[in-house]
């Protein structure tokens, strides 16, 4: 909120009174580019509302409603790979309350929420362009849109992540018919890449050239990142959810979606790596 709130109220400003897209920020160090900022959003549904209702109200409904709308994409995700209804709504509340989202989401964090929340239509688009033979492109144009919008929305750490678990499906191409599965992810992956960028390419290609200027790319040391934090109370609800998808990794690969579930471990891998 300290960081969101401000940028949103500028963008809202700067686009409702001014009616130009906030590209410049004059209360930062005496004037700073926004639209270069990775978790300043150039475009989201908060800015959207910013000019028919108060700015709290809008940022609160804009983040609201990003969480349904990621409820319903881990549910259409999981029906697509074949999961009865009542464990993808299961799937999707657990999505919805998990403490990620709700960390972020008490914390009024717009650039982890909103984004994350666009993780799975993205996925649920990805995999069926990989999964289909016939108008595949249609999904994953629409995978390389979603993506993008997430960079828009002030999405950084998350875009990166996203990019990486669309990757892994490479990985999780390893079987019988490999070699004319990976031909085709790849260009699935190429028509979603492209319109990634094209997609992004307004806040993107700036946002690249000011984090080199500004230094911002230097990140921490490698011992600074490394350090062991204690965040974790009780172990009890990380142990029983690692049951749960342990079980459901299982259930995966007897039902013969192989490729779905080795996705989903690789990514749950390196999200664990990565905490």
């Amino acid at each position: 909120t300290p960081n969101g709130a401000p940028w949103m109220q500028v963008a809202v400003d700067s686009l409702w009174n001014d009616g130009v897209p906030v590209f410049w920020n004059p209360f930062t160090n005496a004037g700073a580019p926004q639209f270069e900022v990775p978790e300043a959003g150039a475009l989201s549904l908060a800015l959207l509302l910013g000019g028919l209702v108060p700015l709290e109200a809008a940022v609160k409904w804009g983040v609201l409603a990003h969480v349904v709308v990621g409820m319903f994409g881990v549910f259409a995700l999981v029906r697509r790979i074949g999961i009865s209804a009542v464990f993808a709504a299961a799937g999707a509340f657990s999505f919805g309350i998990g403490t990620y989202l709700l960390d972020h989401f008490r914390a009024g964090h717009l650039s982890y929420v909103e984004p994350m929340c666009l993780v799975p239509w993205g996925m649920f688009l990805l995999w069926t362009a990989v999964s289909r033979r016939s108008r595949w492109w249609r999904y994953a144009v629409g995978a390389g849109m979603v993506t993008g919008v997430q960079v828009l929305e002030g999405g950084s750490s998350v875009v990166l992540y996203t990019v990486l678990v669309f990757s892994l499906l490479l990985l999780a191409s390893i079987g019988p018919g490999f070699i004319s599965h990976i031909v085709h992810v790849v260009r699935v992956g190429v028509v979603s890449a492209v319109c990634f960028v094209a997609t992004a390419a307004p806040k993107m290609l700036p946002m690249l050239a000011y984090l080199e200027l500004s230094g911002r790319g230097g990140g921490l040391s490698f011992e600074q990142s490394s350090a062991a934090i204690s965040e974790v109370a009780d172990p009890l609800p990380s142990v029983l959810m690692a049951v749960v998808m342990s079980v459901g990794f299982g259930w995966l690969l007897l039902k013969g979606q192989r490729r779905a579930g080795v996705w989903f471990a690789l990514a749950v891998a390196l999200g664990v790596g990565a905490a």
